[in-house]
């Protein structure tokens, strides 16, 4: 039994000390400060505390979130506030009859027009490949203002304005089709179409 007490003690004792001896390194190396907005272990959010042994943060939908200072160690850490430079990634498709020429003329025009975005480098658009009813693309816009809450509305703009542009040079954004296959042929002299559908086809 003693030795039993002994080596959950052991296990116990070595997170506390793994969590404690991370909480120094992040005092002294400083990846991020309270207030700032961060990403850890998964979880984005502000950081509230840095205590010895664990990091709280609280996201942006209200929850509080006690992260071990272990896990933020051996995790990659995003430091959102001290980035100064974001870039928006949004994918589209558009229909295959669509001349591509002209709608990647219409989306650049479109992105360029947008206030938001850094006037030193220019929107791009990049076809990506044929999708299975579209041909996809992404297109590409600098941000004068990296922070989070500025990042979400310039997102949200910038996929409005697109819509917009789309409607109005008369762009196609296709749905997504899909083939189903009944078993309409036959094995061994019998139809596998259902029933139901047997007697509408006949």
């Amino acid at each position: 039994g003693l030795g039993v007490a002994g080596l959950a003690l052991g296990f116990a004792l070595k997170e506390i000390a793994a969590n404690a001896i991370s909480g120094l390194l992040l005092a002294g190396r400083a990846p991020f400060r309270v207030g700032d907005c961060v990403e850890i272990a998964g979880r984005e959010g502000i950081a509230r505390a840095i205590e010895l042994s664990y990091t709280k943060i609280t996201t942006y939908d209200g929850l509080t979130v006690i992260v071990p200072n272990k896990d933020v160690l051996m995790n990659p850490i995003v430091n959102l506030t001290q980035t100064k430079e974001r870039r928006i990634d949004l994918g589209l498709g558009v229909s295959y009859a669509d001349d591509l020429g002209e709608v990647s003329r219409v989306l650049k025009e479109t992105l360029s027009e947008l206030s938001f975005r850094d006037p030193e480098r220019e929107p791009e658009v990049i076809f990506t490949e044929f999708g299975d009813s579209s041909i996809n693309l992404t297109l590409r816009l600098w941000l004068t203002d990296a922070h989070t809450s500025q990042y979400v509305q310039s997102r949200s703009q910038t996929v409005m304005a697109v819509k917009a542009a789309c409607d109005e040079a008369g762009i196609s954004i296709p749905f997504p089709i899909r083939t189903i296959d009944f078993g309409a042929n036959e094995v061994g002299g019998q139809s596998m179409m259902p029933e139901a559908l047997t007697k509408l086809a006949s």
